[in-house]
């Protein structure tokens, strides 16, 4: 039997393979969706791949609906005249008696009539269901308007910034939705609402997941009931997590001998992409993704300090809005830098073209590859380790807080926008030279 998407490799394992739809390609960053089955029974297999083909078709149904049911009512009731409140608050005329008179409104319950309304063969007068943005329309009219968290969720998604945000957000209100035992956000109650936090809990998760995707869902949930101006309470809003922040765990950070072993191990590997990312972040800090999409251009070898200009680009954006900042290159990291543009091709674009493909940054392969490296050189190693020992390298050789933020992109307060960026950049440079001696007279890279 042959199924649409289902491939089996040699090995027997199934797979899903689908071409993504070339307006959609941007969105995804990349051109077809893979993924294992997990299994080598075929019955199971047409099962699964049948499922993820109404998965998939219904989110590209999504991706390219730009208006939602209730954006539709909106422009409906617009036609009239009218705006998206319940009818006591619609502007209106006088009549020729000098009585008010809501005129949009009765136009339209007319055309509604006219429309919806037949007779059957017996000659008795029926009526069509309205459609879905009409009965929405009404509904606002008279005040008693519903939304469900699949609504929110839906308005979620088109807001998202990409592919990845989206998903984080099916994430995030699938606990909920298939947890709910009913998803009217009127319906909800907040112990309705605790239920599924505690059940998750009892699941496995840890405290910090759960708390994100409550935190992600009550916020959409939060600005929907406001953009709406609805009466309905979020349930959403006095949820408890229990022992919230306990389970969490601490992000390994490299001791001394073992940042020793990557050094060398990076040295030893200059003509590794691997090891170039992992020059990069040690003697800078950077998330990984700053590294990883970092254009060619932003590698400031010229400037009076040598420097990384972390920026959104088109391939790629930032965490937050402080993470743009300049980052002076030192140590490591500037050895690394001058290796990269030393052997770039004359057209290369990026730091690392591998990772940057389509016009589009892959982080998820970049930190994969990465941290594969560096569980053979240090197994509890990470590319986010370089983060924190950053922060304890200069918190133990002395360096102020405002320094630390602006280096790591903390802090709102730029020292860029304080004292220009030349002087500002200069400054952060001097606190990573006042570091780095301070790791010399201690003797830590000998």
């Amino acid at each position: 039997m042959k199924v649409q998407y289902l491939t089996r490799r040699s090995s027997g394992l199934y797979y899903y393979r689908r071409d993504i739809p070339k307006d959609l390609r941007e969105l995804y960053g990349k051109r077809e969706l893979k993924q294992s089955l997990k299994t080598y029974d075929e019955q199971q297999a047409i099962r699964k791949a049948q499922q993820l083909t109404k998965q998939y078709d219904l989110e590209f149904e999504r991706l390219r609906s730009p208006v939602g049911e209730r954006e539709q009512a909106v422009l409906f009731l617009k036609q009239y005249g009218l705006v998206d409140a319940p009818l006591s608050r619609q502007p209106f005329d006088p009549n020729e008696d000098g009585e008010f008179t809501w005129t949009g409104h009765d136009q339209m319950m007319q055309d509604l009539s006219e429309d919806l309304s037949y007779y059957d063969n017996d000659g008795e007068q029926r009526w069509y269901e309205p459609a879905p943005h009409e009965a929405r329309a009404l509904s606002i009219l008279k005040d008693n308007e519903r939304v469900t968290l699949h609504e929110v969720q839906d308005i979620a998604l088109r807001g998202a910034a990409d592919k990845k945000a989206q998903d984080e957000l099916i994430r995030c209100f699938g606990y909920f939705i298939d947890r709910l035992p009913q998803h009217d956000i009127a319906q909800i109650r907040t112990r309705d609402a605790q239920a599924v936090i505690d059940k998750l809990l009892a699941e496995g998760l840890k405290t910090t997941t759960v708390k994100k995707a409550l935190g992600r869902v009550r916020k959409q949930v939060r600005s929907v009931l406001k953009q709406y101006d609805m009466k309905a309470l979020n349930p959403f809003e006095n949820v408890e997590i229990l022992n919230a922040g306990k389970d969490a765990n601490k992000r390994y950070t490299p001791a001394i001998p073992e940042r020793k072993t990557i050094r060398d191990a990076v040295l030893s590997n200059l003509n590794l992409v691997s090891a170039q990312v992992v020059g990069l972040l040690f003697d800078t800090g950077c998330r990984c993704g700053e590294v990883g999409g970092l254009m060619l251009k932003d590698i400031r070898l010229e400037d009076d300090t040598p420097n990384m200009r972390i920026q959104p680009e088109d391939n790629r954006g930032l965490k937050t809005i402080y993470s743009k900042r300049p980052v002076p290159l030192t140590g490591l990291s500037l050895l690394v830098a001058k290796h990269i543009v030393a052997n770039a091709e004359p057209d290369q674009e990026y730091a690392f073209p591998r990772y940057n493909k389509h016009g589009v940054y892959s982080n998820g392969n970049c930190a994969q590859a990465v941290n594969k490296w560096l569980k053979g050189v240090v197994p509890k190693v990470t590319t986010h380790s370089f983060r924190h020992a950053m922060s304890d390298r200069l918190y133990e050789s002395g360096i102020p807080r405002l320094e630390t933020n602006n280096l790591l992109g903390w802090s709102d307060a730029s020292m860029a926008n304080h004292y220009g960026v030349s002087e500002g950049l200069q400054r952060l440079a001097d606190a990573l030279d006042r570091m780095h001696s301070f790791e010399r007279n201690k003797c830590y890279f000998d």
